[in-house]
């Protein structure tokens, strides 16, 4: 009976969410996943990275030119641009390139999996990071399939496939002989993949350790369960014009079904983490639950392991309520208050999901970027809606930026302002030191 209850409950919620809006778009028209390169296990036959980055690139460019409009981005990105932003990536570009010292990263491989909806975007931030610290390391970033091209895609893939191109892109330093110690670094879904990834394969990799940024172990909302269901009646939950030229901004149920069906497991034992591990993730995070990466950090086996939790004066479950249950596992985290940051930009009030992989500096994201995160003001039967215009011109202080209505309508003196979901991190630099901080001990 109770089931009953919940399963009506998210469909009405459902309803009202997605009802009015118009899905009969080029998202509900178009199918098919991005044809995935063929990633057989034999070192010997794996497609070449370049193969994978040039080939790759040419089909989202395909994808976005014969389909999309470049007039509905934000910023006046072309279309060559927006398929640029979307494709896999590696540095040096061509990795015979890359200089050998190690004192500067030269046995030092770097893996960049970007998160749900997402595009290799998300992870530039930190391919810059690494290239600033170890010049001759190799960066590799791959695209989930699905991804980077157009919405109606995200209706055909499926995690599996997210787990294949995990795989392809461990494997793709299998073969590199000067390179002995690779770290696998993550935006949200990606984590998932790599934990499942090294759980599930028993062939000797080179990975050595993980940097999860917003971790995605669990969904945020209690419905996430009824999604396997609920696709095959709503099949979006989220429409929008896509206006980001880097990622997706409308969201498929079949996505929030394959996300559920990765992540389910990850509370057995099997996939307990047992690497070193950096977390870091909001308290306020609307997308993905807080609590349970805070849990997974801490049962993690591993005495090598940090996680900065941000979080600010209005947070509904702080730090604090968590303590007493974590014990020791409290000396192995940084808490970062919002209120009490430093240079923080006076209108910037939380930590979003979205956030924290992206610099301040992002040309795309950043304080001074091309894109503004407004969905909140946004109705497909009203793309000009006054207070979204509002809310995409508003400059300087003007706006309010955090994670979602409920942190900033506590700033009492402020629920008339405009507000931005945030797409940018102002602790980054902090995080970024973290980061090369725990990846030293792991090398010493």
């Amino acid at each position: 009976m109770f089931t009953i209850h919940r399963t009506t409950l998210f469909f009405l919620a459902v309803f009202f969410i997605t009802g009015c809006q118009n899905v009969k778009s080029y998202h509900e028209e178009l199918e098919g996943g991005i044809e995935e390169p063929e990633i057989p296990y034999d070192v010997g036959k794996l497609l070449p990275f370049e193969e994978y980055v040039s080939s790759t690139k040419q089909h989202i460019l395909t994808q976005l030119n014969t389909k999309q409009s470049p007039a509905m981005f934000q910023g006046g990105y072309s279309i060559q641009e927006a398929a640029r932003m979307r494709s896999p990536f590696q540095y040096p570009i061509n990795s015979a390139d890359r200089c050998s010292e190690s004192k500067h990263g030269g046995n030092l491989g770097f893996l960049l999996i970007h998160g749900l909806t997402d595009s290799p975007y998300l992870m530039s931030g930190l391919r810059d990071s690494i290239k600033s610290k170890y010049k001759c390391a190799l960066i590799r970033a791959i695209v989930l399939p699905g991804h980077s091209t157009i919405p109606g895609h995200s209706r055909a893939m499926s995690y599996g496939q997210w787990l294949n191109a995990t795989t392809y892109g461990v494997q793709s330093f299998k073969g590199i002989d000067n390179i002995d110690s690779v770290y696998v670094m993550t935006f949200s879904t990606g984590a998932p993949l790599i934990i499942r990834h090294l759980a599930e394969t028993t062939e000797d990799n080179k990975v050595k350790g993980a940097v999860f940024i917003s971790a995605a172990i669990k969904a945020k909302h209690w419905a996430a369960p009824f999604s396997g269901v609920a696709k095959h009646f709503i099949h979006w939950t989220d429409v929008t014009n896509e206006q980001d030229a880097a990622r997706y901004e409308s969201f498929s149920s079949h996505a929030g079904a394959e996300f559920y069906l990765l992540t389910k497991v990850l509370h057995e034992e099997k996939y307990q983490f047992r690497k070193p591990i950096f977390v870091a993730i909001s308290a306020d995070d609307s997308t993905v639950s807080a609590e349970a990466a805070l849990k997974y950090f801490c049962n993690a086996e591993t005495s090598k392991k940090t996680l900065i939790w941000y979080q600010h004066a209005h947070t509904e479950e702080p730090l604090s309520n968590f303590e007493e249950d974590i014990g020791d596992c409290r000396n192995h985290i940084l808490l970062v208050e919002a209120e009490k940051m430093k240079n923080k930009p006076d209108n910037y009030i939380s930590f979003s999901h979205t956030s924290l992989s992206i610099p301040p500096n992002d040309p795309h994201y950043g304080i001074q970027g091309r894109y503004k995160q407004c969905k909140a003001y946004f109705d497909i039967d009203e793309p000009e809606k006054e207070e979204f215009i509002e809310c995409i011109k508003a400059n300087g202080v003007g706006y309010l930026v955090g994670e979602n209505s409920y942190t900033l309508e506590n700033e009492a003196d402020k629920k008339d302002v405009p507000w931005r979901r945030g797409t940018y991190n102002p602790a980054y630099a902090q995080m970024e030191a973290q980061i090369f901080k725990f990846l030293e001990s792991i090398q010493q």
